[in-house]
């Protein structure tokens, strides 16, 4: 169901008609069955992966809470005169299987969504490289699988680093997970901020500003990218070579507004949507193009992805205890200003790395990734 569709605006209208006209108690209900309806548009296979996520995710936080709060009891039980090893090996043990749990949660989920991605390009490599000759597999890609993925790991990362206690009510959290108007662009939520407005209904709805971003979007996908696509399949085509080297820059140049205009306007058109139901998402583009260096132009592009890049990799790779290792290694070696430069230098090359595999599955988008991370 595109949002660009008679269809659309139809069941967009049932939405917000019956949101006002309920309780406001329920009103969180009315979305998530709402955001059922639209994903279930998607095909049922599409659901299975969405529901497999949102059940491990869920689980694995209460099971988290559960190892936590049994280690507390088992550590009032301890007389008082216990030794201090033993509580340390209490709280090493929980802490091991905590590990193990969100280890495992992640690799099924980021298993899943690498197998569904990316299983072709590994295919197509292994028979380049190896010489074989295995068939390439037909999978459909689940609807917004990398952003509800990637939204949910960040809410179990954040149970596991203590940041919020665990959902208890799994309807709420699928809620979470599946909120239609943010479901295929984005941006990636953060549960602590949405969980809040959910429950509450969000803030007072400015019809105004909603219906002008919307407007917004539409605009700048339907206007600006729409008529600048035609010159960049022109110019990115097989038959390149037959353009001069002006009108192949006018290309690239328009490969960047179409990129640009198409990705955040749909953003605009989700925010827009979502400022309907009284819900605000996260800002995810602040006039990129206005950039005064490559680090500031990532900071104001997708910029939920880099904060989510930023906050799970970044910081926990930068500063773990290998990392530290080799830095104090490097010193030695090469002096101190490198020392200090390299886990921030080898953290940056491994996000855009990530940033690069994120964006495709070929050989082009790794190597854009590293290049900025370069």
């Amino acid at each position: 169901m595109s949002f660009i569709s008679m269809e659309f605006l139809l069941f967009l209208a049932g939405a917000i008609l019956g949101y006002y006209l309920i309780p406001k108690r329920f009103q969180w209900v009315w979305l998530l069955m709402f955001s059922c309806v639209f994903y279930l548009c998607a095909g049922l296979q599409a659901v299975c992966f969405l529901l497999t996520t949102a059940m491990t995710t869920f689980a694995a936080g209460l099971w988290i809470k559960q190892r936590e709060d049994a280690v507390k009891k088992r550590l009032a039980l301890l007389p008082a005169g216990a030794p201090k090893e033993d509580k340390k090996a209490l709280k090493e043990r929980c802490r091991r299987q905590k590990c193990l749990i969100v280890a495992g949660t992640l690799l099924v989920n980021f298993g899943i969504l690498g197998a569904l991605k990316y299983m072709n390009f590994a295919i197509d490599n292994l028979n380049a490289l190896l010489g074989l000759d295995l068939s390439r597999v037909s999978l459909l890609l689940p609807l917004g699988i990398s952003f509800y993925t990637f939204q949910s790991m960040g809410y179990l990362l954040d149970v596991y680093n203590g940041k919020y206690a665990p959902e208890r009510n799994p309807a709420r959290f699928a809620l979470f997970v599946s909120f239609f108007p943010q479901l295929i662009q984005g941006p990636i939520g953060r549960y602590d901020r949405m969980k809040e407005q959910f429950e509450t209904g969000g803030a007072p709805v400015n019809v105004e500003k909603s219906a002008l971003l919307m407007l917004w979007g539409l605009f700048k996908k339907m206007v600006i990218a729409d008529r600048a696509l035609p010159l960049v399949s022109a110019v990115f085509s097989e038959n390149a070579g037959e353009w001069g080297g002006a009108v192949t820059v006018l290309g690239v140049l328009a490969y960047s507004l179409q990129q640009y205009c198409d990705f955040s306007g749909g953003i605009d058109l989700v925010a827009g949507i979502a400022e309907l139901f009284g819900i605000r998402l996260a800002e995810n583009f602040k006039r990129p193009y206005f950039a005064v260096s490559l680090g500031d132009f990532w900071r104001r592009w997708h910029i939920s992805l880099g904060a989510w890049m930023r906050d799970y990799v970044f910081y926990p790779f930068a500063l773990c205890k290998p990392v530290a290792r080799l830095s104090k290694g490097a010193k030695k070696v090469f002096g101190a200003s490198f020392a200090r430069a390299l886990p921030a230098a080898l953290g940056n090359l491994l996000v855009f790395l990530l940033v690069g595999v994120w964006h495709g599955a070929t050989s082009n988008y790794i190597l854009w990734g590293l290049y900025n991370g370069v």
